[in-house]
């Protein structure tokens, strides 16, 4: 049985983000198809719980990443001092590649662009490495850098859309496009239904609080939008918030506005899912561009019509006019104008949701996901010999 270690980037306490839902639904998809999987997590977290509960052992080894693929602006000094920090934890390099060595591991999947102590371990261990990449990193030099490690580290690299391969220019002989995989394709739906004619119209957004995730024009296009007789709405905001001072911005906001009746602040929820399934619409506003958002993915699944900014991965997702309308990024009159035509129109919504669900069953497939990462595996090992390690 081959051995495989999948490299969680991160592990927070708090919630799971889109990449770690992933990678443990990966390690536990290629547990199932017979890949002896082992998750290694930078810390203990709800992704690592997660993965045991799916049955996959699991192991922490302290990591530091390399924290440069923030998707938007970051001043030169900041860039300096995290790869300062980055390079502190060189002690990782060696933990890492005596735990490699010591189970036999016989090829190391690699979660994020920034776990690069981990991709390093491997191959100085002579261990292949397929590094998957989930970002779209902001800044030509932080890309250009980040871009290279990988290519010249990995055997291979899946990108999770088209716009995240786009980053790696001529070396696209090393890129596969691979979209996550999403349970629910199998006929299954949480989608709750039915609800009362007369019960308001749920738009929802959901996604970690931070500034490029697009909560406040979210907010401020939900207030060109209350106060109508004939269609009343609620909107919802769902996640959790790493930065206080952003989620107190938020309420402060909301007060301000005179929202406080109609926006809800939900914090972060476990059963994602059901959220999404209670949903009328679903709002993805991220400013900065977005790789491949799960939460849609999801939404689509649930047969959640969207209303979304065109960034990064999200127009190779939604299909304009089809499954949902697609804004250009920033435009508050045409995200409350296109969520106006949902709002008042609930076959739209219905004929958009069933279009959506169909979409998601086609692209996002966890069946697929998993053979197709696993094919991976296959062709590295066979264009080895039929080995995990290298000959050195």
């Amino acid at each position: 049985m081959r051995r495989v270690a999948f490299l969680l980037h991160a592990a927070s306490p708090h919630q799971i983000s889109g990449g770690e839902k992933s990678l443990v639904e990966l390690a536990a998809g290629s547990a199932r198809e017979g890949v002896d999987s082992l998750v290694v997590g930078p810390c203990p977290g709800r992704s690592m719980e997660r993965a045991r509960s799916a049955g996959v052992e699991t192991v922490v080894r302290k990591c530091r990443m390399l924290w440069l693929s923030h998707p938007t602006r970051m001043p030169a000094w900041e860039a300096v001092l995290r790869t300062l920090i980055f390079f502190t934890g060189w002690p990782a390099l060696f933990r890492l590649r005596s735990l490699l060595r010591a189970r036999q591991i016989d090829l190391v999947h690699v979660n994020g662009i920034v776990h690069v102590w981990g991709a390093l371990a491997a191959r100085s261990a002579g261990i292949p490495v397929v590094w998957h990449v989930r970002e779209i990193v902001g800044g030509k030099i932080r890309r250009r850098l980040l871009t290279r490690l990988a290519v010249r580290l990995a055997d291979r690299i899946l990108a999770v859309s088209a716009a995240v391969a786009d980053q790696f220019g001529s070396a696209q002989d090393k890129v596969e496009v691979v979209y996550n995989g999403i349970s629910g394709g199998d006929g299954t739906s949480t989608r709750n239904r039915p609800r009362s004619p007369d019960s308001p119209v749920r738009i929802g957004h959901a996604g970690q609080i931070l500034p490029h995730k697009g909560q406040e024009e979210f907010i401020q296009a939900a207030e060109c939008l209350v106060g109508s007789k004939d269609h009343p709405v609620e909107f919802l905001v769902a996640g959790a918030c790493p930065r206080g001072g952003t989620l107190e911005h938020l309420r402060g906001r909301i007060r301000d506005r005179g929202l406080a009746g109609h926006v809800k602040l939900t914090g972060f929820i476990p059963d994602l899912r059901s959220f999404l399934s209670s949903l009328d619409i679903l709002a993805v506003t991220s400013t900065a561009p977005d790789p491949l958002p799960r939460v849609l993915a999801e939404g689509m699944m649930e047969g959640v019509p969207a209303v979304a900014f065109a960034t990064g991965g999200i127009p190779e997702m939604v299909q304009e006019g089809k499954t949902g309308f697609l804004v250009r990024p920033g435009d508050l009159e045409g995200l409350a104008n296109a969520l106006r035509l949902l709002i008042e129109d609930p076959d739209l919504r219905r004929r958009m949701g069933a279009a959506a669900r169909s979409r998601a069953v086609e692209l996002f497939s966890m069946g697929s996901y998993i053979r197709r990462c696993i094919g991976v595996y296959d062709d590295i090992w066979t264009s080895r010999g039929g080995r995990g390690k290298s000959a050195a």
